[in-house]
């Protein structure tokens, strides 16, 4: 009698059911990370924006022309990304900045003209706690 080769439709299902266990397990933990990525992107662009309007007021007090750093401070407006709304307002003295997530758990940013970034679940204003 000649010898069957190959995989019996029960080992094929444990095989399965196996990986499925792991995909359900590695699922939230991928998902979590892209939420503190993205998040961690956002608070760095607000980070920058406010940098850049604090190097402009400087130059301006200092009666110094800093050409390279005025084209870092953004137009007002909105920009989109996949994950965040980033609306800039204002002028580089008196601004606000903010990242809205699309995600409604994740963490908003805001900054204006104080120089303090400020943070919340969800959206950020001007009495959102200070972000560290």
């Amino acid at each position: 009698m000649r010898r069957q080769q190959g995989f019996t439709l029960l080992e094929m299902m444990i095989v399965v059911l196996i990986i499925t266990i792991i995909a359900a397990i590695a699922m939230p933990n991928a998902q979590a990370v892209m939420r503190a990525a993205n998040s961690w992107e956002a608070k760095k662009r607000v980070i920058a924006v406010r940098d850049a309007n604090n190097a402009v007021n400087m130059c301006a007090a200092n009666n110094m022309s800093c050409p390279g750093v005025t084209l870092l401070v953004p137009a007002p407006g909105s920009v989109s990304t996949q994950s965040y709304t980033y609306t800039y307002d204002g002028t580089s003295t008196n601004y606000h900045f903010t990242a809205y997530p699309k995600d409604p758990g994740a963490t908003a940013y805001y900054a204006d003209s104080s120089g303090l970034i400020r943070c919340a679940t969800g959206t950020a204003t001007v009495g959102s706690p200070i972000c560290q």
